[in-house]
């Protein structure tokens, strides 16, 4: 680790671990920022610094000016007795920053690295393994290593000499986690976090920090201590939203990109109680092609890998296959091993094979064993020192009646040799597990802390059962001193001591304990709080903490996790007491969907919101059945949008019969939008939308919710209420912290690009559909909302090649379980205006029927405006293939479909196209009452997007009745409005290109030219 090493160049080196400046072994004086500035510069060696990354590096929490800059940097040349206009070490790039010019290398401390007893004893084979995968690992070819066996075969102990080993070498990292024996499903990612935790703390870890925080800025949330607070709050509203997907690759990239100039290895232990998400990284770790200088070396116990069906045992499984990771199983050790341990421990005189195979035999050669036995030999006095020499008093028997038939009696033995209150304080700490507080044993024991904390420090002292940890505070400044056994072993080896009923009770004081002293900070261990309670039988207060543990795994995008927990909550659930166990159940439930549609899969979201309404109306539960069925909305309105309808529909019934009348008016509004968006618009659902709001109002001061706030402002975009509507949806945007708050943050951005697209708001739409997409892909999401809406926004602009690209690429290429209905009708549709542009006039004519048949293009999202746009289609393909009678029939079998709406743009645009066909059937009466009609709708709602249109249009009848003076302020407008349409776009979006070169504009745009071009030549 970088804490071991020194960074050298010429005669000079920089101590990471004391932060000194050496020359030839001499420490040359210097401040702590010269050094900290050296540092940077000599971690870069041949880059450019530049002053402001040097400042906020080691400047971080204070503004000062380049000024101090330079005088440190006059300091740092004056120590190592640099020239600046000839530098050796450090040169000066004007007005950029500083370069380190002289070549540098990693050296490494030596020293003697050994257990207690010496050296590894029968693994020789397993190191030099180990080694081999350790130099390809340092030539760019990453490696997995998983290193099995039971337990005390010795594991850690193999781990802890290769790591030693390889912390000799220059240039390597090591990071270092292991995970935890929990309750239920282990916190997300734990011992990587530790391990990436541990590395980053080291000295000398400036560069690997700057990495992550740049690489993989998700891990940075998880990682609280690196980042100021307001740093880390706005760090966390950028990504919010994020995928489990993005922390895995980022992950995966900032390790790549962490090794091009330092080898890393990567211990992960136990993973026989991993957490899903650490195997789905050390998953795409193997899966991964690009050149990495790592070595991952993970433990785990097989047997417990298959009695418990850990999913590590299908992840083996699958790299074997593969063949991207190697297994080490370590083997028991045999008599010569024995011997030699015996040997290196008490002298040859104690390696006779008797004596090695008496221990062989009695410990089947398992390395903690026989190490534990050989203590236990020299307590009762079979092996005695004697002379400085060791040797064996009494027969072999002795020994065969010195080692019981059990680890579990051995430990028992060494247990019972410590006095009452030691005892009493290991058993509490082995119901805890492998880690302890002194805090938590005094709880369970109701006994002084400062008392338990003393006999605590007095057994890690003894250095045999507990070792001592780290000293943490409680949210109340109360310092809490932490302690872990030698080996896990001894947990459960004095778990088992202490009778079921004192254990039940020891967890729920050991419980009651944490909730207090963490108060409102509790749910940061709810994941302890969840085994306390439900191992002391109150289960409800264990659900409580399992619904908080799944809310703050999904707070780290590990939904799957989230949900794992929430079964968990789930199946407690059932030892609740009867009459509150149907509440619990339906919350539970509706969380399971929540995160089933974040998750994106909605037919399981489906599922649980069911499960939700069944179990809520079985138990007379009729509000949180309403609920349920409003929720199914969500999920149905994407793969079945009848069966949403009818689930809400129920819903408002239930709720009308209900004694609640802001729940009834709240499903008003849900029933009624549902039908609005996925059935067709009628005035009476738009009536009752209202009403139920005006309702709530009334009922409530603090109005409707945020997310039905977005599905109402979804409702005024579509009758062109634009302004009130991007109002309320922008707000909705800028809350978005918690599961539900999700909703109201996707609803905010599809109302948002609606009422931008209709109200002509063109390149502030493409500009949040790019910025948007640029997030979702960088996320592994799909963006799928902000394809479709571009889609539409192409058509609107005429780009309808562009338009059914885009779709087409969505509709063979999407992964998710979301629906392509929308992006296949919007490509049908462009592919019709494309053959009427060709005059293929039958082929459009049929594509345009297809978007009309529902067998052809079931209903999803608006489906029936796009279906009005299909009938406009018709009459349009109709006029220009000269069939007036035709084309009159669909233009009034659009202007019926229209007039049952609110929209404006549609409005406008069916008196437009009747307007077009009474011009050609030169009934100019009809003509200008029809445009007449769709000059007041585009003049009252101010609709860019059909205004041009329309202007347009007016322009044509006037020159067909032969009014050029009357024509020309109408091109005029229709020019001024595309022509701020496309200013609204970026210079160089492409959109405005093809929108400015599509036929209907070039010829507003040309006419004019043409006509003064005209008017020109006839003055010559």
């Amino acid at each position: 680790m970088d804490a071991d090493r020194l960074l050298s160049f010429d005669r000079y080196s920089l101590d990471l671990a004391n932060e000194q400046l050496l020359q030839d072994g001499e420490v040359v004086p210097l401040t702590p920022k010269a050094f900290a500035v050296l540092h940077r510069l000599v971690e870069d060696a041949g880059q450019l610094v530049k002053k402001d990354d040097l400042l906020r590096s080691v400047w971080r929490d204070t503004h000062v000016s380049d000024g101090a800059l330079r005088v440190i940097i006059l300091e740092i040349r004056r120590a190592l007795g640099d020239d600046s206009d000839q530098p050796r070490f450090i040169e000066t790039v004007p007005r950029r920053g500083y370069r380190f010019v002289a070549s540098r290398a990693r050296t490494a401390r030596r020293s003697a690295v050994a257990d207690g007893h010496g050296t590894l004893v029968g693994r020789d084979g397993v190191m030099a393994a180990l080694e081999t995968r350790f130099v390809r690992a340092c030539g760019g070819e990453r490696q997995l290593v998983f290193v099995s066996g039971e337990v005390g075969i010795g594991k850690t102990t193999v781990l802890d000499a290769f790591v030693a080993r390889a912390a000799r070498e220059p240039d390597v990292m090591i990071a270092r986690g292991a995970c935890l024996e929990h309750y239920g499903v282990a916190e997300s990612y734990l011992p990587v976090l530790e391990a990436i935790g541990r590395l980053l703390r080291e000295p000398g870890s400036d560069r690997a920090i700057r990495l992550l925080e740049k690489y993989a800025p998700t891990w940075v949330l998880q990682l609280p201590w690196l980042a100021p607070r307001d740093d880390r709050e706005a760090l966390r509203r950028e990504l919010v939203g994020v995928t489990k997907e993005r922390m895995l690759r980022e992950m995966s990239e900032a390790l790549e990109v962490l090794t091009t100039e330092s080898a890393l290895v990567l211990v992960l232990e136990d993973l026989h109680w991993s957490d899903h998400s650490t195997l789905d990284l050390l998953g795409m770790l193997a899966r991964r092609e690009e050149t990495a200088r790592l070595l991952v070396l993970g433990s785990y116990r097989p047997v417990d890998v298959i009695v418990a069906g850990h999913p590590l045992q299908s992840l083996l499984q699958e790299l074997r296959v593969r063949r991207q990771c190697h297994d080490i199983a370590l083997p028991f050790l045999d008599q010569a091993d024995v011997a030699a341990y015996l040997a290196q421990r008490f002298g040859a005189e104690t390696s006779t094979s008797d004596l090695a195979g008496a221990v062989q035999l009695r410990t089947d050669g398992n390395p903690l064993f026989m190490v534990r036995l050989a203590d236990e030999l020299v307590a009762v006095g079979v092996l005695v020192e004697d002379a400085g020499r060791w040797r064996l008093r009494g027969p072999l028997g002795d020994v065969a009646r010195a080692v019981p038939e059990s680890l579990r009696a051995l430990i028992d033995k060494q247990i019972g040799r410590l006095e009452p209150g030691a005892q009493r304080v290991l058993e509490v700490a082995g119901v805890l597990g492998d880690q302890f507080t002194a805090g938590a044993i005094a709880a369970g024991l109701g006994d002084d802390p400062a008392v338990v904390e003393e006999q605590c420090d007095a057994l890690a002292r003894q250095g045999q059962l507990v070792v001592p940890g780290p000293v943490t505070t409680l949210p109340d400044g109360t310092p809490l001193a932490h302690y872990a056994f030698a080996h896990n072993l001894y947990p459960q080896v004095l778990g088992a001591r202490v009778p079921a009923a004192r254990r039940m009770r020891l967890h729920h004081r050991i419980g009651d304990w944490l909730e207090r002293a963490h108060g409102n900070q509790a749910n940061a261990i709810s994941t302890q709080l969840a085994w306390h309670f439900e191992e002391g039988h109150d289960h409800r207060r264990a659900i409580q903490y399992l619904i908080s543990a799944a809310e703050s795994t999904a707070g780290r995008f590990a939904y799957r996790d989230a949900i794992r927990v929430l079964h968990r909550a789930l199946a407690l659930a059932r030892e609740v007491e009867a009459g509150v166990r149907p509440a619990i159940e339906t919350e539970i439930l509706e969380r399971i969907g929540d995160a089933h549609y974040c998750l994106g899969a909605m037919a399981d979201a489906a599922k649980a919101y069911r499960a939700e309404a069944a179990r809520a109306a079985d138990a007379g539960l009729v509000s949180a059945q309403i609920r349920a069925l409003s929720r199914l909305a969500w999920p149905f309105g994407l793969i079945d949008p009848d069966q949403g309808i009818a689930a809400v529909a129920q819903a408002a019934e239930l709720s009308a019969d209900g004694d609640d009348p802001l729940l009834h008016a709240s499903t008003e509004i849900l029933a009624g939008s549902t039908r609005l968006w996925y059935d067709r618009w009628r005035e009476e659902d738009w009536t009752r939308c209202a009403s139920a709001r005006q309702r709530i109002h009334d009922l409530s001061a603090a109005g409707i919710s945020p997310y039905h706030r977005m599905i109402y402002a979804h409702l005024e975009v579509l009758r062109g209420k634009y302004r009130e509507a991007l109002r309320e949806l922008e707000a909705g945007i800028a809350t978005v912290n918690e599961p539900t708050s999700m909703m109201v943050n996707f609803f905010a951005h599809s109302g948002k690009t609606l009422a931008l697209l209709l109200s002509g708001r063109w390149g502030e739409l493409m500009r949040v559909v790019r910025a948007a997409k640029e997030i979702a892909e960088r996320n592994g999401d799909a963006p799928w909302l902000f394809i479709f809406r571009e889609a539409w926004l192409r058509t609107v602009a005429l780009d309808f090649d562009g338009a059914r690209a885009l779709c087409d690429t969505v509709t063979r290429e999407a992964t998710t379980e979301y629906p392509t209905g929308q992006p296949q009708t919007i490509a049908k549709f462009s592919r019709a205006y494309v053959q009427l542009g060709n005059r293929q006039y039958e082929d459009a004519l049929q594509t345009f029927a297809q978007i009309l048949d529902p067998a052809a293009t079931p209903k999803f999202f608006l489906h029936w405006y796009w279906r009005m746009k299909a009938q406009l289609g018709l009459a349009d393909a109709w006029l220009a293939a000269g069939n007036l009678r035709k084309a009159w029939t669909e233009a009034d079998r659009f202007l019926d479909a229209v007039s049952s709406t609110a929209e404006p743009n549609l409005l406008a645009l069916a008196s437009e196209v009747q307007a077009r066909v009474a011009m050609a059937a030169r009934d100019w009466t009809r003509a200008e009452r029809d445009i007449e009609s769709a000059l007041a709708i585009v003049t009252q709602f101010d609709i860019p997007t059909t205004g041009w249109r329309v202007h347009a249009t007016r322009a044509d009848l006037y020159r067909c009745v032969k009014d050029e003076a009357a024509a020309e302020p109408h091109r005029a407008r229709a020019e001024a409005l595309v022509v701020a349409l496309a200013d609204s776009f970026d210079r160089d979006e492409p959109l405005r290109q093809a929108f400015l070169s599509s036929p209907p504009v070039r010829r507003i745009r040309g006419g004019r030219a043409h006509r003064r071009t005209a008017a020109r030549e006839s003055k010559h």
